[in-house]
């Protein structure tokens, strides 16, 4: 399972790119995954964008009491 898939919008770029979190920084950056070859980054939170889970998509709860369990999606009121 991955952990937070986000499209990241580089700056001075029209196209936005889809990366993983790996890491979040004492700086309040975000080290992120980019693509299939393993390029790395770092960005700011507001450069990013959270993809948002799709039906029977598996999805790890990242606050409150539940934090840390994995659930699986069977209803997206957004889609």
């Amino acid at each position: 399972m991955s952990d937070i898939v986000v499209n990241v919008r580089r700056l001075g770029e029209e196209e936005s790119v889809v990366g993983i979190v790996r890491e979040v920084l004492m700086d309040g950056f975000c080290r992120i995954v980019l693509g299939d070859h393993g390029e790395t980054m770092t960005a700011l939170p507001d450069e990013m964008d959270v993809v948002a889970p799709r039906k029977n998509n598996k999805v790890k709860i990242m606050a409150g009491v539940q934090r840390g369990y994995h659930w699986e999606v069977d209803w997206c009121g957004w889609q």
